[in-house]
């Protein structure tokens, strides 16, 4: 096997100490730059690749990030955590993904990451009252929060305007000429779902609609729940003649649930979705939907986090808002 580059080697070819050269990887201050240009050239001729996990016993972090998400299955965060994975790769780093299931599951998969000396935390699995966590957290691993965050934090926040995005989706279905439009969100102890429920209910005041509470189902989305409400709201003698879901997975049982009922969406029901994930651009189902934008928001985190843990002079937003986007297909 070929003899691995070290430090010393870097440094004899450099013409300078091995401290110099472990100055120059961490970006330590006051370096000559004739000293650094040289043990730059060095690490380039020889091919030299810095050991992280020696690197790691003296910085006590390694270039490893921890991902928390609430179910790695929802093609929401499956698709940003693929996006997630790629992204920190091009920065240099790598990413530890765990999904949770619940307050305690998450509290104790941050204590975990944290006992790995990740450099940073992305979490996208918190709930809205939820900030005892932020206790068990070491005060020197940055935490970004993603799509989900507590009602009031100090941590840093990337998350879609959802307030907005209902605001859209209900001027989309006014235009459209309905007036009687059905709400299915669910689990309102997350932030994302909540706001969404509440844009929802400003828009309908807004617009001058009538706020039907039966129109509207808070409980758990099970596929059961959704397919129990929509035949009851669609055999109402004053039926809605739409249905906005919380996600496009819900607006998927949805479109199921309105031709259970012998009713046909678009000519029957329209029906809109909140995500983009990608099986709603499929022809055959073609789901009009508000897009999270997933990209800019995997950017925005993952550069966000990195900012904190390279540059912590930089000025960094401390809640960013992503605009929503109207996707609209053949649902509406």
């Amino acid at each position: 096997m070929k003899k691995r580059v070290t430090i010393k080697d870097v440094a004899k070819y450099a013409g300078v100490s091995p401290a110099t050269v472990s100055r120059v990887l961490n970006n330590y201050p006051f370096i000559k730059p004739e000293k650094k240009m040289k043990v730059e050239e060095a690490i380039n001729e020889l091919n030299f690749e810095p050991n992280e996990i020696a690197r790691s016993l003296i910085t006590k972090k390694t270039k490893t990030l921890g991902l928390v998400v609430d179910d790695i299955s929802n093609p929401f965060f499956s698709e940003t955590s693929k996006l997630m994975i790629s992204k920190a790769r091009q920065r240099g780093y790598e990413v530890l993904i765990y999904d949770t299931n619940g307050e305690e599951e998450l509290k104790h998969t941050l204590q975990f990451l944290s006992n790995k000396n990740v450099s940073g935390i992305i979490v996208g699995s918190v709930l809205r009252f939820d900030q005892k966590h932020e206790e068990m957290i070491d005060e020197k691993i940055p935490i970004v929060y993603f799509n989900r965050k507590p009602e009031e934090t100090d941590l840093f926040s990337v998350t879609m305007d959802n307030k907005k995005a209902s605001k859209m989706a209900i001027g989309h279905l006014v235009q459209k000429g309905h007036s009687k439009i059905a709400f299915i969100g669910g689990m309102m102890e997350y932030s994302t779902y909540y706001s969404r429920y509440l844009g929802y209910c400003e828009a309908i005041i807004e617009f001058g609609l009538e706020l039907n509470e039966s129109f509207i189902l808070k409980e758990r989305p099970t596929s059961e729940s959704i397919q129990n409400f929509v035949s009851r709201v669609l055999n109402e003698d004053d039926r809605p003649t739409a249905i906005i879901a919380a996600t496009d997975q819900i607006a998927i049982t949805v479109l199921d649930a309105v031709s259970k009922n012998n009713y046909q969406v678009p000519a029957d029901v329209a029906v809109i979705g909140f995500d983009n994930i990608s099986i709603s651009s499929n022809p055959y189902i073609s789901l009009t939907t508000i897009s999270q934008q997933k990209n800019k928001m995997v950017e925005i985190s993952l550069n966000t986090l990195i900012d904190l843990i390279e540059d912590e002079e930089k000025e960094i937003p401390k809640h960013v808002l992503i605009p929503p986007k109207l996707i609209i297909r053949k649902t509406t």
